[in-house]
């Protein structure tokens, strides 16, 4: 990971609200976007370590989540 890297993490939404933020990162500056499918048990396991942290119950509400990997 580079240090100016940041990494987000979507929930199960459908492909086309996933391109419409892929497309809003790049207006936004991005140089480059990865998608990764995976299935809802590998999120649900990456997630466990932001259970403790504040922003995890806005994942928990609005299905985005912003953190590091």
């Amino acid at each position: 990971m580079f240090e100016d890297e940041d990494v987000y993490h979507w929930g199960y939404y459908p492909y086309s609200w996933v391109m419409k933020e892929v497309k809003q990162l790049y207006r936004d500056g991005a140089d480059a976007v990865v998608l990764e499918m995976i299935t809802q048990e590998q999120f649900d396991k990456r997630m466990d370590k932001y259970k403790d942290q504040q922003a995890w119950e806005e994942y928990q509400t609005n299905g985005i989540w912003n953190g590091e990997e």
